[in-house]
């Protein structure tokens, strides 16, 4: 089977669960090689949660970071490989505001 990259982002946050990068339906699944989170405020630490799951609940089991703080002007970079399954999806919120944003990188097959 054939690879092919995919990035989604980068995306800024919010409170609101948000839907970054949804899960491949046909090829079957995702390969996540690596999650990119950035803090662009200059002065304020903000708190992320990332979430694996097929719907935007951001339920506590679901959470591959739960409420991490990441510290003003400073990119957090979470490694994988993850596996998505067809019906898993990458979903994120931050704690206040809409200065973080998010990148994901990997492959589908």
């Amino acid at each position: 089977m054939a690879f092919t990259e995919v990035r989604s982002g980068p995306t800024a946050l919010s409170t609101t669960v948000t839907l970054i990068h949804a899960g491949a339906t046909s090829p079957t699944r995702t390969i996540v090689l690596f999650i990119s989170l950035c803090n662009t405020n200059t002065s304020t630490v903000r708190s992320v949660s990332v979430y694996l799951e097929s719907t935007t609940t951001g339920a506590a089991a679901d959470a591959l970071l739960s409420a991490v703080p990441i510290t003003p002007n400073t990119t957090l970079i979470v490694r994988g490989p993850f596996m998505l399954a067809s019906t898993e999806d990458i979903t994120a919120k931050q704690d206040v505001g809409t200065d973080v944003t998010m990148i994901v990188s990997g492959y589908e097959q």
